[in-house]
């Protein structure tokens, strides 16, 4: 009898330690986390949703509700519904320190539902929002890249890239680099090649990390409109601040674009070094055969 009641203590004990509801068994905020972090390590996203969650109950840190947000991710991605992604998305940008951590955020989000197939479900909710005059900052930020980029509809960007704008003008917000970029690229998108150029000069004089890229952004968008120098001016200020070396790949892209301007403006000896550059910063095919042909006709307008 003793060892059937024994073996009987032993099952019970073993199905409260493996129940989901053992969040009880966290003392602490700290103490949540680390059960959560752990399981994140060992590749576990699933397991540490639980002990996550309860971290994020007990505790009133900002720092380490942002930590606990973004630790979510792994595991709110794996839920059949999206639900807690978006909201947890949402608290991120909506807290976020940094730009570049929403702007992450934002990617994150509206590439995981493009992926469900459900950006539609996106787009109805904060055009709602926006209805309703709710979250409208949060609401204007994630429209103007899902038309941006996904659904493609230029004219609804810039609608809501301008309108974010103007509600963060007053809150501190300053609108970044990448913002003005984002405005630019909707402008060229909608054909409205003028108000591009001069947007992306906007965003070269916000950022000097990016400036030069821009740069090459405006001068292109100079050259499609026929206006030689602006064009010219445009890559020139480019050209002192250096290429862009975020990666080789927009090192390559920055060179290229340089090159083709100049054999554009009949400046064969200044493009050379640019598609030479640009030759050596990538090792896909296509883009080297690209090169290689604009770099023979400059070298042969030089002879």
């Amino acid at each position: 009898m003793f060892v059937r009641c024994g073996l009987l203590t032993c099952l019970l004990l073993t199905a409260l330690i493996a129940s989901p509801c053992a969040a009880a068994e966290y003392q602490t905020a700290v103490e949540a986390w680390n059960a959560g972090a752990a399981a994140l390590r060992s590749g576990n996203y699933a397991a540490s949703q639980e002990p996550f969650e309860a971290a994020l109950k007990m505790t009133d840190d900002d720092r380490m509700k942002m930590r606990i947000h973004e630790a979510l991710m792994a595991s709110y991605r794996l839920l059949p519904e999206p639900d807690k992604f978006v909201d947890n998305s949402e608290f991120i940008i909506e807290n976020a320190e940094y730009d570049a951590k929403k702007s992450l955020t934002r990617s994150a989000l509206l590439s995981f539902m493009f992926q469900r197939g459900k950006l539609n479900v996106i787009e109805d909710r904060y055009t709602k929002n926006i209805a309703s005059k709710k979250k409208l900052e949060l609401s204007h930020y994630i429209l103007m890249e899902l038309y941006g980029r996904y659904n493609r509809k230029p004219e609804l960007a810039i609608t809501h890239t301008k309108a974010y704008a103007e509600l963060t003008k007053d809150s501190g917000v300053k609108v970044s680099a990448s913002h003005l970029g984002d405005l630019g690229r909707q402008f060229a998108q909608a054909g409205k090649l003028e108000d591009a150029a001069k947007k992306y000069e906007e965003a070269a004089e916000s950022d000097e990390k990016t400036a030069s890229w821009y740069l090459k952004e405006s001068a292109d968008c100079w050259m499609k409109l026929g206006k030689e120098d602006e064009a010219l001016a445009a890559v020139e200020k480019a050209e002192k601040l250096g290429p862009d070396t975020r990666s080789d790949q927009l090192t390559h892209f920055w060179h290229r674009k340089i090159g083709e301007i100049y054999l554009e403006l009949d400046k064969p000896k200044e493009a050379i070094p640019h598609l030479k550059a640009a030759i050596e910063n990538t090792k896909i095919e296509g883009y080297i055969k690209s090169c290689q042909e604009a770099l023979a006709k400059a070298e042969a307008a030089v002879k």
